[in-house]
């Protein structure tokens, strides 16, 4: 995920969204009684809504027209990465990735 551009004023406009919103990040299961939820920088959260669900289909396989055959090799390691705002993009992706149960999830 890319950084912050100085010049956009959407990006400033996340960067500066910073009111907190809880997010459920897991159900109670096996090993815990409650459920999770974190605060989260609304900003990020927003924007990362935005985009994740394209993430989410190449991640998986999906892209049109192929019915999942051309998605992420399985040999390649899974890792969300970025700088500045991207960095909070990437941090966040992969704990959703996690949260969500997505048939892969982050390496690293």
């Amino acid at each position: 995920f890319r950084g912050t551009q100085a010049t956009s004023a959407q990006n400033w406009e996340i960067d500066s969204d910073i009111a907190m919103l809880p997010v459920e990040l897991g159900a109670p299961g096996p090993h815990k009684t409650a459920s999770s939820v974190a605060n989260v920088h609304e900003g990020f959260f927003l924007e990362l809504q935005r985009v994740l669900p394209h993430v989410r289909k190449w991640v998986e396989g999906y892209i049109e027209g192929t019915q999942g055959l051309f998605g992420i090799p399985s040999y390649w390691k899974l890792v969300f990465t970025g700088h500045s705002l991207g960095a909070s993009l990437a941090i966040l992706a992969a704990t959703l990735a996690e949260a969500e149960g997505w048939s892969r999830t982050p390496d690293a």
